[in-house]
């Protein structure tokens, strides 16, 4: 009876109590982003299982952008991201689960690129044509960027893409019976007011 009451006592004490962590969603302005994704994953090496990633944990922010995720192993860190519709990029940050108080995870500045569409011939506007945004591809890597934005162009010949994130970005036009366009590169930067303008003659 004596060892049996040991081992309860051991394995008792051997429990670790699961960790949460709770914060907030926000614009950069501070205010809350309601229904944005947030997603958790551990990034640590835990001692006891070596390298592990545990499942991705996904949870929606309420009305006031808040969220709570729970469950969390007390020895590993995990990084947060938040996506938005209608936000640009990710929110992201990491922490450790033990000594993780509330969390603040902000969205950049949004950015706009616009874009006109002409026939050369005729200088009228297209519509319909396909406008895309991407990163500028990695001369090294074997792959294309992945698109950051793309629209279609509207009566005018005219697409609005974003929001986007500071930084570089090729914007390419498509449409049916042209002939596609040079790429042009427009260089987003955090404080411009003016989205830039570009023109694609066909």
């Amino acid at each position: 009876m004596q060892r049996k009451n040991q081992i309860h006592s051991f394995v008792t004490s051997a429990v670790v109590p699961a960790a949460s962590v709770e914060g907030v969603v926000q614009r950069p302005d501070g205010s809350p982003v309601a229904a944005a994704l947030v997603s958790t994953r551990a990034v640590s090496m835990l001692p006891y299982l070596g390298s592990h990633y545990f499942d991705l944990v996904v949870v929606a922010t309420d009305a006031a952008g808040k969220f709570r995720v729970d469950g969390l192993v007390p020895t590993a860190r995990y990084a947060l991201s938040a996506q938005a519709e209608g936000e640009p990029g990710t929110a992201a940050l990491e922490f450790d689960a033990r000594s993780a108080g509330p969390v603040v995870l902000r969205f950049a500045p949004p950015h706009w690129v616009e874009a006109t569409v002409l026939d050369e011939a005729t200088g009228l506007a297209i519509d319909g044509a396909s406008v895309e945004c991407a990163a500028p591809r990695d001369a090294s890597s074997p792959f294309a960027a992945s698109s950051a934005a793309s629209q279609e162009t509207e009566a005018g010949g005219h697409a609005r893409l974003g929001p986007l994130v500071a930084g570089d970005y090729d914007v390419t036009v498509h449409a049916a019976g042209h002939l596609a366009p040079p790429a042009q590169r427009v260089h987003l930067a955090d404080g411009d007011s003016v989205a830039p303008g570009l023109t694609f003659r066909l």
